[in-house]
């Protein structure tokens, strides 16, 4: 939503950065090919280059390490006035995205069962069951995402949202 703000700016911010990032993608591709040389590489690295310079010469196209907005996602979140949905859904789902110590240690380390070891933590790979909880709280926020980028552009939606859709759908799973 923050592209919103300033469509035009942060539109062209964001597509820009996107092709930086293939940009990078590509010089990565053709270090590999002048150490290890392969078609297959060859074809990614025209691939990558031919959808670059279908929208900005690659020549011309600058990298940019940072970020599209040159802000956080937390900054862009209170700019938006979305900070609560940051605090209590972008975080905690960015740690497992990213595979962050505050996950890892939670759902993939144990204590180990020797005492020697003086509680240290071991790898663990428990056997979780399908929770629809967190499927139902990602429809949720992506239904509020659409929601609110359709007020802004002012969009009317006649028909049933994504959500409604599929709980109508699941009601007519027979589980027995």
């Amino acid at each position: 939503m923050v592209i919103l703000l300033q469509p035009l700016e942060r539109s062209q911010k964001f597509i820009y950065f996107g092709l930086g990032q293939d940009k990078i993608q590509m010089s990565h591709r053709r270090l590999l090919q002048e150490s290890n040389p392969s078609e297959e590489n060859q074809q990614v690295i025209d691939s990558i280059e031919n959808w670059i310079n279908s929208q900005n010469y690659e020549f011309l196209t600058i990298v940019n390490v940072g970020s599209w907005s040159e802000k956080s996602v937390r900054e862009m979140a209170t700019e938006t006035n979305e900070l609560e949905l940051y605090n209590y859904f972008y975080q905690p789902f960015s740690n497992v995205a990213h595979n962050s110590w505050s996950h890892v240690a939670k759902y993939n380390l144990a204590g180990s069962d020797n005492p020697l070891h003086k509680f240290a933590k071991v790898p663990a790979i428990y056997k979780y069951y399908f929770d629809f909880y967190y499927m139902d709280l990602a429809m949720k926020y992506v239904d509020k995402m659409f929601q609110k980028f359709d007020a802004v552009l002012k969009v009317k939606i006649d028909g049933m949202r994504a959500r409604e859709i599929f709980y109508e759908q699941i009601s007519k799973i027979d589980i027995d």
